[in-house]
């Protein structure tokens, strides 16, 4: 069931994500969580109704925790990384095309943990960064795949 975040949880979560990227990413709306496991699911709520009972999902999900920040979503690597300066990879077109085929990437730097991969303006992925690697975090319904050419 998902639950409202409270004043202080949402300003840790938020602390916690800021400080990792070195941003100052500020959302409008309603931090919501869900318990999924170990992992807690973070959604983004900006509705002007928000239901008393909660069954599954509602907002937009930006992040998930396993008592640390374990990774953002997507959408919230397209929100956070428009302030943030840590932990954001400028990757080459190539590596887009790898990470857009479900690949893992090589990187030159130093990186720690959940990673923002970033194209020019565009964010193209998340991932989690591994001595010089980059492990892929895309979910599987969000690459491209291509299929063989048939006769």
């Amino acid at each position: 069931m998902i639950e409202k975040l409270d004043k202080s949880k949402s300003k840790k979560i938020l602390g916690d994500i800021n400080t990792h990227f070195q941003s100052d990413y500020e959302p409008t709306g309603t931090l919501l969580s869900k318990k999924k496991g170990d992992t807690l699911k973070i959604f983004l709520y900006s509705g002007d109704y928000l239901p008393e009972s909660l069954l599954h999902w509602v907002g937009v999900h930006i992040a998930s925790f396993n008592g640390y920040l374990r990774l953002l979503s997507v959408e919230g690597a397209q929100a956070v990384a428009k302030t943030a300066d840590r932990n954001v990879v400028e990757v080459s077109k190539k590596q887009v095309e790898q990470v857009m085929a479900g690949r893992d990437i090589e990187v030159d730097g130093m990186y720690e943990g959940c990673v923002i991969l970033r194209r020019g303006p565009d964010v193209v992925g998340v991932g989690t960064a591994e001595n010089k690697k980059i492990v892929n975090e895309i979910a599987t319904s969000r690459r491209l795949i291509r299929y063989p050419k048939r006769d």
